[in-house]
C-alpha cells in the first residue's frame, strides 16, 4: 500500500516513520507545492496531510483533491497538532477522510490509515 505523505516540516518524517509500520506501507514524502500534481500521477492509497505548510493552505490542498476527478477517490488524512473543533469542523467540510492531531493520535493514526483503506477497498470491490 502506498501512503502519500504532504509536508513543508521535514522533522515530522521521523515521527510518522515511528507510527507506520513500514511492512504494510511504502510512503513517499513530498512537498506541499507538488501537492495535487504527485497525488494525480502517483495514485496513491492514502494521502496524509499536513496542515502546517510554508506556502499552501492545507485545506485547499484538501479541497482540490476532492475537486479533481482524477484524485477525489483518494482519501486525504490530515494531520495537526490543531486539536480545535474550527479545524476538525473544516477539515471534514473540505473533504478530508481523517483527522489526527500529532503527539495525542499518534497510535490511532496507523488504525485509522488502515481503516480508510479497508472502506476504500469495499468501494472498488
Amino acid at each position: 500500500m502506498r501512503i502519500l505523505f504532504v509536508r513543508d516540516d521535514e522533522q515530522l518524517d521521523q515521527v510518522i516513520n515511528k507510527i507506520i509500520d513500514h511492512s504494510k506501507f511504502t510512503i513517499t514524502t513530498i512537498s506541499a507545492q507538488e501537492a495535487l500534481g504527485e497525488i494525480i500521477k502517483q495514485q496513491p492509497d492514502v494521502v496524509l496531510l499536513n496542515l502546517r505548510l510554508k506556502n499552501r493552505n492545507g485545506f485547499q490542498i484538501v479541497r482540490d483533491a476532492k475537486s479533481n476527478l482524477m484524485t477525489l477517490h483518494i482519501p486525504v488524512i490530515v494531520l495537526t497538532k490543531m486539536n480545535t473543533q474550527p479545524y476538525w469542523d473544516e477539515a471534514y467540510k473540505c473533504g478530508a477522510s481523517g483527522y489526527a492531531v500529532l503527539g495525542l493520535h499518534d497510535q490511532y493514526l496507523a488504525q485509522l490509515i488502515e481503516k480508510q483503506l479497508s472502506h476504500k477497498m469495499e468501494l472498488v470491490c
